[in-house]
């Protein structure tokens, strides 16, 4: 009995000490995409907002960070939009790089829906985003696609914004960034 107490807890400590090594790292694949539904009495994207997920509607998958390993030596994506109804500053860091740039917004709808059949709803953006990439993690490491993966912002076409969300769609609208609001 002693021996059978002996190699469950030992089975237990190493689960247990193998899914928190390096935590910071782990990242989830989901199968189903979270719907985010436009408030259009939200006319600006100012405020600031962190990265919670991207999505790609080609194949209904989300890659998300989980809650408790949502950081990199204390920091996670964070962007913070500043303006008015047409654009303004942005500004920001990712896991190891300071952003800034501008942004435009449109606030007709539609555009090319693309494989996202929410976008149709949405309202156009353009970001000119800029840093000095300073890289993260090995090729291929979670941390080097949670990094990797905010540079698409160059390819922003459209968003929708409520006051929790933000998601702004790319790549022909068959991908997105979502943000939720600090």
């Amino acid at each position: 009995m002693k021996k059978v107490f002996f190699v469950l807890s030992l089975l237990f400590f190493i689960a247990e000490t193998g899914c928190n090594k390096g935590d910071h790292q782990s990242l989830t694949t989901k199968s189903a995409i979270q719907a985010v539904t436009d408030d259009p009495s939200i006319a600006t994207l100012t405020g600031t907002w962190k990265v919670v997920s991207y999505e790609n509607y080609s194949d209904s998958s989300a890659l998300i960070r989980s809650e408790l390993s949502s950081t990199v030596n204390g920091k996670d994506i964070v962007l913070t939009f500043g303006g008015n109804l047409s654009g303004g500053g942005l500004t920001g860091h990712t896991l190891i790089n300071e952003v800034n740039g501008t942004y435009q917004v449109g606030h007709e709808k539609g555009g090319n829906t693309g494989t996202n059949p929410n976008s149709a709803a949405s309202r156009n953006v353009k970001v000119f985003f800029s840093a000095t990439k300073a890289g993260v993690g090995p090729a291929g490491s979670p941390d080097q696609q949670w990094e990797g993966n905010i540079w698409n912002l160059d390819e922003a076409s459209n968003y929708v914004v409520n006051s929790k969300y933000l998601r702004i769609f790319y790549a022909n609208n068959s991908k997105s960034i979502t943000f939720v609001k600090l």
